[in-house]
């Protein structure tokens, strides 16, 4: 089973809501995925922030960080010079 296969049979509502900003190679996506539980109706919202990879036009790598700053700050990380403080978003 892929991940995400089992959602429409565990989750009635499933909604992602995020803000997307690009980082060359790289989209920066954060926000919250609203849930609500199919047998107990118990909802939440789940804080997501996550760097997407692309390569050709595609989706090769997605790392999620957890929050909108861990995600910032793992972008930032990883371009060129930011060991010294240079190109930090």
């Amino acid at each position: 089973m892929a991940p995400g296969d089992d959602t429409e049979e565990v989750f009635e509502e499933f909604d992602f809501h995020c803000e997307i900003l690009e980082v060359g190679e790289r989209a920066l996506a954060w926000g919250t995925v609203h849930v609500r539980a199919m047998q107990s109706g118990i909802e939440t919202d789940i804080p997501v922030g996550g760097l997407f990879e692309f390569r050709d036009g595609k989706i090769v790598r997605w790392e999620d960080f957890g929050s909108r700053e861990k995600a910032l700050e793992a972008a930032a990380l990883a371009q060129p010079g930011a060991e010294d403080g240079e190109n930090r978003l």
